[in-house]
Order: structure tokens, then sequence, then C-alpha cells
């Protein structure tokens, strides 16, 4: 029998293999070997990007995928593989890009088609999310996680009874779906059909236990529908889950089940570093000279008939004007109401936002040289924490919507 030590697809099976395995370090080594004898492995580096990502090492991922790609420009496969690194990356725009080149080659791609529909709703842009989606369920009729995720789009554009309906299709289609059940729930806690909600949250976290921030939810739930079942048990398991590092409460549910700082803290950071992390500031970005007057921005949602509206208006308005210019970055709804307009006059600067994404805003407080950017709404429904993430200021604060920490170093 004849041994061949350089055989580099043989390395390369090894390796996916051991993938299967979950033995990642050996796997690894097994793509490394395969490379190292044949540099142009093309399915070596497009398997190994696939390892790296389920490893969370997105950036070499890519690298991998490029390196794929130098070799077969045209592989749908893994420009669709790419753009979800880029997602998992928040380079958002870019990943748009990579789900195009690869539809472009092969648009019959119904799960390119979903996660090009992911990557536009993470820029805002939720009626061309809607578009991608219906796409994917047109060449796969059913589609699971594509019918969730029009559920959230809809769910964003305050269309609330249609995205039940999407929920309820995805339910159809898969009736195990945790997060399809998450969803619908949270549709119907913004309905205030508490009771609903609940139930949604109950079947969610029957199938999946360990779900991201359901325990929480779900707790938070019980207490809206006036439920004190069990209750000192929970909160002392929500609180180990907080201090063991897990996924298992919102910052702002916390708040009704914990008073202690520290814990609430841990609670913000958790979350955070899952929805908003600190992400890279562009090399591009310089520091400005002195303003003759310091330049404040106000980021929220809420300039209409809102609370933290009524408690800060007056704020607005009282500014010393020699010494301040005040910028509004608003992106909520223009409700048309009186606050509203109250509001506009209010500041020497009102700008609608709230179509762009996180990395538009923030550049454009770049560019309008704020000094300071102050978060209005924290963590709480329709924020944009990512904005912050980016770094809009030299000097960011969190401020009255909601009255926490946000448990990141970057406000």
């Amino acid at each position: 029998m004849l041994f061949r030590s350089d055989y580099a697809e043989a390395h390369s099976n090894r390796a996916t293999a051991l993938h299967e395995l979950k033995r990642h370090d050996a796997a690894l080594q097994s793509y490394e070997r395969a490379l190292r004898l044949d540099p142009r492995y093309a399915l070596a580096y497009y398997n190994r990007g696939n390892l790296l990502r389920e490893l969370g090492r997105n950036q070499e991922a890519l690298q991998s995928y490029d390196q794929a790609l130098k070799i077969r420009p045209a592989d749908a496969e893994a420009l669709n593989n790419r753009g979800n690194a880029l997602r998992d990356l928040r380079r958002f725009a870019e990943a748009v890009e990579s789900y195009q080149q690869a539809l472009t080659i092969n648009p019959a791609s119904s799960d390119a088609l979903n996660n090009l529909g992911m990557a536009l709703q993470s820029l805002q842009r939720y009626e061309e999310a809607l578009q991608s989606f219906e796409r994917a369920l047109q060449l796969k009729p059913g589609y699971a996680e594509a019918l969730n995720n029009s559920g959230t789009a809809l769910q964003s554009l305050h269309r609330h009874e249609a995205a039940i309906q999407c929920f309820d299709a995805a339910l159809q289609a898969n009736p195990d779906y945790a997060q399809a059940w998450a969803n619908r729930g949270l549709v119907l806690l913004q309905l205030k059909q508490y009771p609903e909600a609940l139930s949604c949250y109950d079947t969610a976290l029957r199938i999946w236990p360990d779900g991201d921030f359901l325990l929480g939810q779900w707790l938070f739930l019980k207490g809206m529908n006036c439920d004190w079942a069990n209750l000192k048990t929970q909160i002392g398991k929500v609180n180990a889950g907080i201090l063991a590092g897990r996924k298992v409460i919102s910052p702002f549910n916390c708040f009704a089940v914990c008073d202690v700082p520290a814990v609430q803290m841990r609670a913000a950071a958790i979350w955070a570093r899952e929805k908003a992390p600190p992400q890279p500031v562009p090399p591009e970005r310089k520091k400005h000279a002195p303003h003759a007057k310091i330049r404040i921005g106000y980021f929220s949602a809420d300039f209409r008939e809102h609370p933290v509206a009524s408690l800060s208006a007056a704020l607005f308005e009282t500014h010393d004007r020699a010494r301040f210019e005040i910028y509004a970055f608003s992106f909520g709804p223009d409700t048309g109401d009186g606050m509203r307009r109250r509001l506009e006059k209010a500041f020497d600067h009102f700008i609608d936002v709230q179509k762009l994404d996180d990395a538009a805003v923030a550049a454009m407080a770049v560019e309008l040289e704020i000094d300071i950017a102050v978060d209005l709404g924290g963590f709480t429904q329709d924020c944009r924490t990512g904005i912050f993430a980016l770094r809009a200021a030299p000097v960011q604060v969190n401020f009255l919507g909601y009255a926490g920490t946000m448990g990141v170093e970057y406000m």
C-alpha cells in the first residue's frame, strides 16, 4: 500500500471530518497543512473560513474567504459566507455588497437573499430588507428563517399585525422555532397583550432554556401579568446567570429584579457586548480644533410627545447660546405633534436621521465636529447604541431616558 504525506486533498478532508467531530484545533492544523502543500486550494480556504467563523474568529475567517475568492472569484457560496463574516463584524454595508455579488452569480440562492435582508435590516433599510425576504420566499416557500426575519422587519416598521402573521407562518413551518416564538411575544408585549406575550415566552423558554436573554424577558412578563410564583427562586437564577457572564436579561428588565449596582452594571456590559460592542474608529477621523462654542449633540428617538421630551424641552431652550451650540439628531418618527414642533425650534440645528444607519449618523456627527454626544435613550426601546460604539464624539454621555449604567467604556 502506498502512503503519501503530501496529499493536500487528504489533509483537507481530514480537517473536515475533525471539524464535524468538534475537534477544532486539530481541524485547523489539517487545513493549514493542506494549504502549505497546495497554496491554491480554494476549497480548503473556504472550509477553513467556515470553521474560523464558527469559532467567532471572524476577521481571520474573512481573510480565508478572500484567499478562496482570489483563486475562484465566481464562488457564490464563498461570497455569501464572506458576507456573513462581515455581518458578524458589524460591517453591514460591505456585507450587502458581498451578498449582492453572490446573487449576481447565483440569483436563485434563497440563503443569500435572506442574509442580504438581514444586513439591510441592520442598516435600517427595512423596506429593501422585506423585498429581499420576499424574493427568498418566492424561491423557497415556507422558509422559516426568512418568514421570521420578515416579521422583525415589519415590527421595526411598526406594522405589528403583519409581523404577527409572519411569525405565525414561520411557526407553522417550524413549530419549535424558539426565536420566532420570542419575537411574536415581543410584538404582543408592544401591543399590551400581556397574557398572550407571556404564553409565547413560556413556549420559547421550554424549547430553548438557555436562549439569549429569554429568561429575563419571561420573568419581566410574569411581573407584567402579576404572576409572582417562585419569584425569589427565579430572581436568584437571573442574578446567578448575570454573575456567570451569561446572556440572561436585558439591562432595562434587570432594573425590575435587581437593585445591586454591580450586578446591573454586569448585565449592561453583557448586553452591550452582544448588541453594541465597541467598534474600531476609522483612521481618517482626526481631532478638530477647539470651537468658539462647545457643540453638543442630543440623540433620541423621542423628540415628540414623550416623557423624555417633556423633561428636557426647557433644558434645550435655556442653553447658554453664548457658550453652546446644540444639535438634535432625531431617529424617531416625525409625529407632527406640538412637542415635536417646539423641539424643532429649541435647537440650533434639528437633523432627522431616522433613515440613516448607525455608521452614517456617527460619521455625520464627526463631520459636524460635535464635541459632546448625549444619548437620551440608553438601553430603551428604539435606542441606537451602535452610533456611540462608533464614537460619534470625543465625549459621550448617557442621560435621562435610561437611569442606569451603559456598562461600556465608550460612554
